[in-house]
């Protein structure tokens, strides 16, 4: 029932700003047939544009989250949230009520009155004129047009009068002037509540008036001859909902209009007042999408779109033999929000049903997740989390260019121990050989570290591997590297001394 009120207030602005720009700008001009396209435009317009939610991003950052509830800021747009204007308990079920009451009424009004017009067709029958349905009847007094029928009074069959009648009617036949009213008359009954529909209704009847005494006009017609025809049809009669009056609106106003000046071409440009006042609805109708810079990290969502249902995640990454993947990340696409999976291979994420979750790691492929995958991949759900076990397949294509990298640092590497092996079987037992031997395999070792050292540092390039880690290992090395050139300086020392 809420977003139902939400709707019939966003639609009943829309219809207020609208018909202002009609009454201010198009009112009085005589180009009808755009003023008639308007109308019918604000009508559609009103109930379509409520749909219509475009999204901004907003950054949220430390103190701007104080003062919020549930993680949600208090503004929802440039017009603030109207779901607080939606009436809740008793006087919600009252006004709902009252509002169904109301709507049903003028739809019974609606229907009863096209049924009683197809039963007087029906009884009355009728009989074809100049390609024209008349429909000879002694319930109506005035003529009118209901669908492609005429219907008329037999006090009019022989009178001078009748063809002007029939010239009036067949013009709103043939500009399928129905199709509106039966726009006018279903936006009334939903918004019957709102005094601009009923407006908009007197105004798109009245133009089609202003429509039809034109195209007679055009025909030829005497415009006096015209006029006093009109003047005739000053009696009472009911007025139909879904039916076009030659006397609709009969007053000063449309007798002036037959005699009014074209309005000049280049004041068809006020229509263009209606583009400001789109752009303000919908500016006035977007949504903000808040992202929170200072839970980036951790992938908690501080806010939210205030549209979007979000749910809690906790992710745990496997690969194919079970084991936890650590240091896995996970994002939310288009946002700066995500995560990075623990030593036991779990992440949480807060996230909504547009968001998209693109998972990497090196040496595995990418995932991708969206609200509901997750939904379906859900084991279990532990309160209000949403506990999911994800399974990453390694990369089946060439290794990256770290492990390729790796891979030749072990090519590279000398096997120390066998060539050890193999110099010290060569021996014959002199200590002073067996110094030499020593100081090779120094040698050998200080170049195995050496090498490692130098393809550890081509690697600080490589945007994938941790700077700090490659540091470290860096330092390890040359701290190897510098005890093994001590021990071999030593070791030479020796050697010297016994020579």
């Amino acid at each position: 029932m809420n977003g139902m009120i939400d709707f019939l207030i966003r639609a009943s602005i829309c219809l207020l700003l609208l018909y202002l720009v009609y009454w201010f700008f198009l009112r009085r001009e005589t180009f009808f047939t755009i003023v008639r396209y308007y109308l019918i435009f604000s009508l559609i317009g009103s109930i379509v544009l409520p749909f219509i939610r475009i999204r901004y991003q907003v950054e949220i950052y430390g103190n701007e989250l104080i003062g919020t509830q549930d993680g949600l800021p208090d503004q929802t747009g440039l017009m603030g949230s109207l779901e607080g204007l939606s009436p809740t308990g008793v006087i919600g079920i009252v006004l709902g009520a009252i509002y169904i009451l109301g709507a049903t009424f003028f739809l019974s009004r609606l229907i009863w009155q096209v049924v009683i017009l197809l039963m007087n067709i029906r009884t009355s029958g009728f009989y074809v004129v100049d390609k024209v349905r008349i429909v000879e009847n002694t319930r109506y007094t005035v003529p009118f047009s209901f669908f492609h029928f005429i219907f008329i009074n037999p006090q009019y069959i022989n009178t001078g009068e009748l063809e002007n009648i029939i010239a009036h009617e067949k013009v709103h036949i043939r500009e399928n002037h129905w199709f509106d009213l039966l726009i006018v008359e279903l936006s009334s009954v939903v918004f019957w509540f709102n005094p601009f529909v009923w407006l908009i209704d007197k105004s798109v009847k009245q133009n089609h008036e202003y429509l039809a005494d034109e195209g007679v006009i055009a025909q030829g017609y005497s415009i006096g001859r015209y006029h006093s025809i009109l003047l005739n049809q000053l009696v009472g009669m009911e007025v139909l909902c879904m039916a076009n009056h030659l006397h609709y609106s009969l007053n000063a106003k449309r007798l002036k209009m037959l005699r009014k000046e074209k309005t000049p071409k280049t004041r068809a440009l006020n229509i263009i007042w209606a583009v400001p006042a789109l752009l303000i609805l919908l500016v006035a109708f977007a949504r903000p999408v808040y992202n929170s810079a200072i839970n980036a990290g951790t992938g908690e969502r501080a806010v939210a779109s205030p549209d979007d249902r979000t749910i809690k995640v906790s992710l745990t990454l496997k690969d194919m033999n079970g084991d936890p993947i650590s240091g896995a990340n996970g994002a939310i696409k288009g946002t700066k929000l995500g995560a990075a999976t623990d030593k036991n291979g779990k992440m949480e994420l807060t996230i909504s049903e547009t968001d998209v979750v693109v998972i990497t790691v090196e040496g595995y492929e990418t995932a991708v997740l969206n609200f509901k995958d997750i939904s379906g991949k859900a084991a279990k759900k532990k309160k209000d989390t949403y506990m999911v076990d994800l399974v990453l397949k390694p990369k089946s294509e060439e290794l990256t260019d770290r492990e390729r990298k790796m891979e030749q640092i072990k090519k590279e590497e000398v096997p120390v121990r066998q060539k050890m092996a193999d110099e010290a079987g060569n021996s014959d037992g002199n200590p002073s050989d067996d110094l030499v031997l020593k100081l090779k395999e120094f040698d050998i070792m200080i170049k195995e570290l050496t090498v490692k050292q130098k393809k550890l540092q081509q690697m600080k390039d490589d945007e994938s591997v941790n700077k700090e880690e490659l540091a470290i290992k860096d330092k390890e090395l040359q701290k190897k590297i510098d005890v093994l050139k001590q021990n071999r300086a030593e070791l030479e020392k020796e050697l010297e001394s016994k020579k």
